[in-house]
């Protein structure tokens, strides 16, 4: 299945580039690509004719989304309404990643595929108009909503900043209010290859899933883990959310169920403890 990966050296979308045969599709290689451009999207997919697209292109800094919202929306949901409308003439397959941040973490246990949505911040709205665009424009889509995604050797992720501190001998304040499950883009790359296998086989419907490992903690306690694989001597203190000063407000609860994605593919998922010692090992 010819693919297309747009946003091919981001932090997903690097990992998805090593592990799928895909054409790579970033704005460094690819001079003439302009997110905000239909007709320069439109010629890139009509050069290539692709059965599917996968997205990674997205704005992903929170705090600075509300900074910059004009460029956010550019990001993660006009550049997707393009794909969404091309996809939809053209008969392509999209691929598309969400976030936990389009709840607004105040509901008690996992929220699953159904669970009302409502963002308490502009990039969890902005991934949420996304979502509705490509359900309203109705093209072939797997919408996957995936929680806390880090990659181990890009920067803007709650990980790699926090091994980064652990090298330095300073206390660190982790809030134990937050709750929610550490995600490797290795893990996800990993599933969406058994879904795009499900797919070739007509086995996996169109529709939105939650994608996360299990076991959800909270990223206090997720320190002490980090700090004892690692064995690091920081002090590690535990703080409140509203106590940490942020541009963006952040859900307590971004745990996810994953009970839907699991009966197509009919396995459990990795727990985040043994995810993330499979990629510091």
């Amino acid at each position: 299945m010819k693919t297309l990966v747009f946003g091919s050296n981001g932090q997903l979308g690097s990992e998805i580039s090593k592990r799928i045969k895909s054409i790579h599709i970033n704005r460094k290689k690819n001079h003439n690509f302009d997110i905000s451009n239909f007709n320069s999207v439109k010629k890139i997919i009509d050069k290539h004719k692709p059965k599917m697209i996968i997205n990674c292109v997205a704005f992903t800094n929170v705090d600075k989304a509300e900074m910059y919202k004009k460029l956010c929306k550019q990001t993660n949901v006009l550049f997707v309404e393009m794909l969404a409308k091309i996809c939809k003439i053209n008969n392509i397959l999209l691929i598309h990643f969400s976030t936990d941040y389009i709840f607004n973490g105040r509901k008690k246990g996992p929220y699953n595929e159904k669970s009302i949505c409502k963002p308490l911040n502009y990039y969890g709205k902005s991934k949420l108009t996304a979502e509705q665009i490509i359900r309203k424009i109705d093209c072939k889509h797997i919408i996957l909503r995936v929680s806390w995604l880090y990659n181990i050797r890009k920067k803007n992720n709650f990980i790699y900043k926090l091994t980064e501190q652990m090298k330095k001998k300073t206390i660190i304040f982790l809030p134990d209010d937050q709750f929610g499950s550490p995600t490797s883009v290795r893990f996800v790359t990993s599933i969406l290859l058994k879904i795009i296998s499900f797919y070739k086989k007509r086995n996996f419907p169109h529709g939105t899933y939650n994608l996360a490992t299990g076991q959800p903690s909270n990223r206090y306690q997720i320190g002490l883990y980090l700090k004892k694989f690692l064995k690091t001597n920081n002090e590690i203190q535990p703080i409140k959310t509203y106590k940490i000063k942020s541009r963006a407000k952040r859900p307590l609860n971004s745990t996810l169920s994953t009970i839907k994605l699991q009966k197509i593919l009919k396995n459990n998922l990795i727990n985040w403890k043994n995810d993330l010692r499979r990629n510091l090992g």
